[in-house]
């Protein structure tokens, strides 16, 4: 399980750096995608629909993320992490 959650953060830090130009120092677990790393509603449907992509998983189909609203860095990485456990 571990190794899902090291390759969930991955992917989630890489997305956000590459794709909103975040420093890479910023992206912590706790921190909020919205308050405190500046995504709107619509760059989180994007990093989310990037994140299905890079990790090959399903998550906008069940909106299991949306009902975790703050989402934080972590509460995104935890969701990736076990749609790779069940791959």
């Amino acid at each position: 399980m571990q190794k899902n959650l090291e390759k969930a953060f991955e992917i989630v830090q890489s997305i956000l750096v590459e794709t909103f130009k975040l420093d890479k120092t910023l992206i912590k677990k706790e921190a909020l995608l919205g308050d405190e790393l500046g995504l709107d509603s619509v760059d989180l449907l994007d990093a989310v629909g990037l994140a299905e992509k890079k990790a090959n998983v399903k998550i906008l189909e069940d909106g299991s993320f949306r009902a975790k609203w703050p989402l934080t860095v972590g509460d995104l990485v935890q969701i990736i992490g076990d749609r790779l456990k069940n791959k």
